[in-house]
């Protein structure tokens, strides 16, 4: 994939994640939003979490941009495509994340710390990120797109673009504060091992004794655990 054409794919994603946020805070003043639109929606950027949150997300999309391939593996290992099941799990966490978090409902803290805590996995998200990125970006210049790695991150689990996604959704859960948010994420485990577990059938079709092997010794998701 060309950068320039990454680079749209980026973006086209950012905004996306920009449109859930602001969707969820006008959702819950949907009243308000009706009757002057415009207002409503500026109200999301007065808010200072709000403009930090949007600040984090051109950090964690610029890292995915310099580090990432365009495609994290080759297209006929998933099924449901990668950007596909991203916007799918941003869905599902974001809008009621910030809707809750509007309303002042549901809410597991009133502490800030608890945002800190969010900000930090979404730090070991991004380290994930550039781990994964560097290791398949290299594999992909030795060995073509048609070929999985052992190298690295990948020596210790199979699939960390989705413990990255994982990490994500938890840094979003805890940086509104949200128990809704926290709790779509640990459902999102079970989602993610019933998914992974398909990709593993499906490469073990393709690769055969290379991918039993790797199996063997590598975990699906969490490094030691799952």
């Amino acid at each position: 994939m060309r950068k320039t054409t990454q680079v749209v794919y980026v973006l086209r994603d950012l905004l996306y994640t920009l449109a859930l946020g602001i969707f969820g805070w006008v959702l819950a003043d949907f009243g308000g939003f009706i009757a002057f639109p415009l207002p409503a929606v500026g109200s999301f950027f007065k808010d200072f979490w709000n403009l930090f949150f949007v600040s984090l997300l051109l950090f964690a999309f610029g890292v995915e941009l310099v580090f990432c391939p365009g495609r994290i593996r080759p297209s006929d290992e998933v099924r449901i495509p990668w950007r596909r099941w991203k916007g799918m799990l941003m869905e599902a966490n974001l809008v009621p994340a910030i809707f809750c978090a509007r309303l002042d409902v549901l809410q597991i803290s009133r502490a800030d710390t608890i945002r800190i805590i969010g900000i930090f996995f979404l730090a070991v998200s991004m380290v994930v990120t550039v781990f994964y990125g560097v290791v398949r970006s290299r594999q992909i210049k030795e060995s073509g797109e048609d070929s999985f790695s052992t190298r690295g991150i990948y020596r210790y689990i199979r699939y960390p673009e989705y413990l990255a996604r994982l990490l994500y959704s938890l840094f979003v859960a805890l940086f509104f504060r949200s128990w809704v948010g926290l709790i779509v994420t640990l459902l999102l485990v079970r989602s993610l091992v019933i998914k992974t577990g398909k990709l593993d059938r499906s490469l073990d079709q393709k690769y055969l004794d290379g991918w039993m092997k790797y199996c063997q010794t590598s975990k699906r998701l969490i490094p030691f655990l799952i």
